[in-house]
C-alpha cells in the first residue's frame, strides 16, 4: 500500500538526516542538544513524525467526497510556467479577439508560448519557489506532494541534503497577532510527532538547513496581515537561507509587494495528457470506467467540457459526478451550473476560506452581478472588457441591491478574481471570464430568468453561431419548452411561406411515407433529402451554386449523425457509394463541357478524366456498387435498385467499344441522372425551383434543425414529449 511504502521510505531519510547532521564529528550542535535522549527513543519519535507529516498532509479530501483519498494515489504531475515577465501584457481588446480566435482558451491566452518545466523536478533544484495559480489550479496538491517527496530516501532535493519537510497552512496565522515563525515551525514539528527536544532539534536542523518549509495559502490572508506575513517569511527566510521554501499564493493576489530571492512560477493548465492521467488516476482499479469516461470527453461536442477540465478542480468535479452516477454529465448546463456553485462557494468553503470583501453580498447577488455582466458584454460581442465599464455597471448594480456591502465595482471586480478566479486579467485593465463557456453560460442563465426576452433573442440570434451555445444552455434550464417552442417557430419561418420548399418536404414525406425501413421517421427523410441534394449538386451550373448546394449536403450529413448515430454501418457505406457516383458524374461534367470549379467535388479520389473509355468503364461499374443504397435503407417504398441498374448498363453498353466523344460522354451522364430522378419519382422542375429561389432559406431551415436537435438533447430531463412531437414534424408536411 501506498502509505506503507511512504512510512518505511521517510523512517529512512529521516534517519540519514539524523546521522549526517547529529553524528558528524565536530559538530558543536551536540553540545547544544541531548543526542542521548533523542537517540534513545529515535525510532519511536521518527516514526511518529513521519506518520503525524502523513496523516496531516498526505491525504486530500475535496468537494463533496465522502472519504478522502491519499495523494499519491491521484496526483498528476503538473507544469509550471516560467516566464520571467508579466503575462498580462499590455494588449488592446483586438489583440486579445485575435489570440482568441487562433487559440480558443481564455486561459492559455499570453502564455502558450512560455517555457515549461515538471513542477516537481523544478522544485527540487530550486530552493525558493512562489508557486502561483488560479483557484483550484492545485497549488496546495503540488505542496503537499512537494513534502512527499522530502520524506522520499531515494529522491533528496537541490543541494543534495536530505531535507525534513514542514507543512504551514498561512490561514492559521490570520488570529495572531505577534507571529513567530520559528515558534510556528517548531509547534508543528511537535504536532506531527516529535515530542522531545523540539525546540532544540528545529534551531539545529534550520542552522545546518535541513528543512523544507511550505507556507501554503498566502492569499487566505487578510490584507494587512498578507503584507506583515510577506515580511516576516522574508527575514526569515535571508536568515535561514540554506533552507528550501516554497510558498503558494492565488496569482490575482500576488501582484505588487513580492519576495526578492524567490522564483516566481505559475502552475500551467492541464494538458490532454495530464487529464487523461488524472482520470486514470482517479479511477484507479476501474480502468474500463476510466477509458469510457476520457473517449467521452475527448468526443467532438464535448470539446467545451474538455477545456474546463484542465483545472484541476474542475476535472475532479467532473471524476466524483462520474464516479457518483456511473454515467458523463448529459446535461451541460447541470454541470456548468454546478460548476458555478464550485467556484463561487463550495471551494472557498471546504478550505475554510471566507473572502472578507464578500461578507455583505449573498450567493445569488454575486450570480446576478455575474449574468449581467456576461450578457451585456456577449450581446455587444465582447469578450474582454475593460474594468472601468465592469466597475461602473457593478456600482450601479450594488445601489439597486439590499446589501451591506460598501466596497466599489472595481475591488469586487478584484475579489472575484482573487477569491473565485472567475474573472482574470488578460491586459492592462482589461479583463476577460476565465472560460468563454462559463460567460455563455451566465448568458442563458440571464436569458432565461425572463421569459418575456426569449422570444426577441430566437428571432434576433437564431442563425447567429455566437449565440448556438446560448441557446443550447437555456434549453437545459426548466423553461426548456420555452426555447424549443420558440426555435421550432422561428424554424418554420423559413419554409412556410416558401412553394419551392413546401413541393420539396410533399416530396420527401409523399416517398418515405409508405417505406419499409426500420430507421426512425426523420433519418428515413433526411436520407431522401441526401439523394435530392446530391442529384442537385450534379446539375448545379454557377461555382456560387454548386458551393451553396455542397454545403447544405454537408449540413444534411451532420443532421443524419445527429438524429442516428447507431446509423448501419451498411447504409453509411452505400451513401459514400452514391456520393462517389455522383463525384464522378460531375467529373465527367467538368471536363468535357469546360465547366470549372475551384475545390474538391464531393470526394478527392476523383480527377481530371484521363481516358474517357476507361472512365466510362469505371462509371458502369460505379453504378452497381452505388445503387444498393436503395435496397439498403429502403427510404423509397417504390424503388427498384435492380431496375435502376439495368437500365443505366443498357446505356453505358451501348458505347462500350465504340470511340467516345464528349457529347456521348455528357448524353451517358444525363441519362443515368434521368433514371434516377425517375426511379425516385422526382422531377426536374422541383431541382431547378430550389436551386434558383429556395436553397439559402432551405439551408436556413436544416441550420435550425440541427440547433433544435442539439437543444433537445439537453431538454430531454424535462421535456421528452415535447421534443417527439417537435421531430415528427421535421422535414415532414400532410400536404401531400
Amino acid at each position: 500500500m501506498v502509505s506503507s511504502g511512504l512510512t518505511a521510505l521517510g523512517i529512512a531519510a529521516l534517519k540519514s538526516l539524523f546521522l549526517e547532521v547529529f553524528q558528524r564529528k565536530g559538530n558543536s550542535a551536540i553540545d547544544r542538544i541531548d543526542v542521548n535522549v533523542i537517540f534513545r527513543n529515535v525510532d519511536r519519535e521518527i516514526l511518529g513524525y513521519v506518520n503525524g507529516y502523513i496523516y496531516r498532509h498526505a491525504r486530500i479530501k475535496v468537494l463533496n467526497m465522502r472519504d478522502s483519498v491519499h495523494l499519491e494515489d491521484i496526483y498528476t504531475d503538473s507544469e509550471l510556467l516560467l516566464s520571467k515577465q508579466d503575462p498580462h501584457g499590455f494588449n488592446s481588446i483586438e489583440e486579445l479577439q485575435e489570440k482568441y480566435q487562433l487559440i480558443g482558451d481564455m486561459l492559455s491566452i499570453n502564455r502558450q508560448d512560455q517555457e515549461r518545466a515538471s513542477a516537481i523536478e523544478f522544485i527540487k533544484s530550486n530552493s525558493r519557489t512562489v508557486v502561483l495559480g488560479g483557484p483550484g489550479a492545485g497549488k496546495t496538491t503540488l505542496l503537499k506532494k512537494a513534502g512527499i517527496e522530502a520524506l522520499k530516501y531515494e529522491k533528496p532535493f537541490h543541494n543534495k541534503k536530505r531535507m525534513m519537510p514542514v507543512f504551514l497552512e498561512l490561514k492559521d496565522l490570520a488570529t495572531i497577532n505577534n507571529i513567530d515563525l520559528k515558534q510556528e515551525i517548531i509547534s508543528e514539528v511537535r504536532r506531527c510527532g516529535f515530542k522531545q527536544k523540539t525546540e532544540s532539534l528545529t534551531k539545529i536542523l534550520l542552522e545546518k538547513g535541513r528543512m523544507l518549509i511550505i507556507f501554503d495559502g498566502l492569499d487566505e490572508l487578510p490584507k494587512e496581515k498578507k503584507i506583515q506575513v510577506m515580511d516576516l517569511i522574508q527575514d526569515f527566510s535571508d536568515e535561514y537561507h540554506e533552507n528550501s521554501f516554497i510558498i503558494s499564493c492565488r496569482l490575482a493576489a500576488y501582484q505588487y509587494k513580492r519576495f526578492s530571492n524567490f522564483r516566481d512560477v505559475e502552475i500551467a493548465g492541464f494538458s490532454d495528457d495530464q487529464i487523461k492521467d488524472a482520470i486514470l488516476k482517479w479511477f484507479g482499479d476501474d480502468a474500463s470506467s476510466a477509458i469510457d469516461f476520457w473517449q467521452r470527453l475527448s468526443a467532438l461536442k464535448n470539446s467545451e467540457i474538455k477545456k474546463l477540465s484542465n483545472t484541476p478542480l474542475l476535472l475532479t468535479m467532473i471524476c466524483i459526478h462520474y464516479k457518483q452516477t456511473g454515467r458523463f454529465p448529459i446535461n451541460r448546463t447541470t454541470l456548468y451550473e454546478k460548476a458555478l456553485s464550485v467556484i463561487l462557494e463550495e471551494w472557498n468553503a471546504s478550505k475554510g476560506f471566507i473572502p472578507e470583501r464578500y461578507v455583505g453580498l449573498e450567493l445569488r447577488q454575486k450570480e446576478i452581478l455575474l449574468e449581467t455582466i456576461a450578457y451585456e458584454s456577449f450581446k455587444e460581442g465582447q469578450l474582454f472588457m475593460y474594468t472601468s465599464w465592469m466597475s461602473r455597471r457593478i456600482d450601479d448594480m450594488l445601489e439597486d441591491m439590499d446589501t451591506n456591502l460598501s466596497e466599489s465595482g472595481k475591488k469586487v471586480i478584484e475579489s472575484m478574481e482573487v477569491d473565485h478566479g472567475i474573472f482574470i486579467r488578460q491586459g492592462e485593465r482589461i479583463y476577460s471570464f476565465s472560460h468563454a463557456t462559463i460567460q455563455e453560460f451566465l448568458v442563458a442563465e440571464h436569458c432565461t430568468r425572463k421569459n418575456s426576452r426569449i422570444k426577441e433573442l430566437v428571432k434576433d440570434n437564431i442563425l447567429d453561431e455566437r449565440w448556438r451555445d446560448i441557446f443550447v444552455f437555456a434549453a437545459g434550464f426548466r423553461q426548456s419548452d420555452d426555447i424549443l417552442d420558440e426555435l421550432e417557430e422561428e424554424a418554420n419561418n423559413y419554409i412556410n411561406t416558401n412553394p419551392s420548399i413546401m413541393r420539396l418536404l410533399a416530396w420527401i414525406s409523399r416517398t418515405t411515407a409508405a417505406s419499409k425501413s426500420s430507421l426512425i421517421p426523420i433519418v428515413r427523410r433526411l436520407l431522401a433529402l441526401h439523394v435530392f441534394l446530391c442529384l442537385c449538386l450534379y446539375s448545379a451550373n454557377t461555382e456560387r451554386l454548386f458551393q451553396k448546394t455542397l454545403k447544405t449536403i454537408r449540413m444534411c450529413q451532420v443532421l443524419i449523425k445527429l438524429f442516428d448515430q447507431s446509423l448501419p454501418r451498411n447504409i453509411r457505406r452505400e451513401l459514400i457509394q452514391f456520393e462517389r457516383l455522383i463525384a464522378m458524374l460531375i467529373a465527367t461534367r467538368q471536363n468535357l463541357s469546360g465547366y470549372l470549379h475551384a475545390t474538391k467535388i464531393m470526394t478527392s479520389s476523383y480527377g481530371k478524366i484521363g481516358d474517357i473509355n476507361k472512365h466510362v468503364l469505371a462509371l458502369s461499374h460505379q453504378i452497381d456498387v452505388s445503387m444498393h443504397i436503395f435496397d439498403a435503407s429502403k427510404v423509397f417504398a417504390n424503388s427498384s435498385k435492380e431496375k435502376l441498374i439495368s437500365r443505366c448498363r443498357r446505356s453505358s453498353s451501348s458505347i462500350l467499344g465504340k470511340k467516345i466523344d464528349s457529347p456521348t460522354a455528357l448524353g451517358l451522364c444525363g441519362s443515368m441522372f434521368v433514371a434516377c430522378m425517375e426511379e425516385i419519382d422526382l422531377n426536374i422542375s422541383l431541382i431547378d425551383d430550389i436551386k434558383s429561389r429556395s436553397f439559402e432559406s432551405f439551408s436556413n431551415y436544416l441550420y435550425c434543425i440541427s440547433l433544435l436537435k442539439e437543444c433537445s438533447d439537453m431538454a430531454k430531463l424535462f421535456s421528452k414529449s415535447r421534443w417527439s412531437e417537435i421531430e415528427g414534424r421535421m422535414l415532414f408536411t400532410k400536404w401531400i
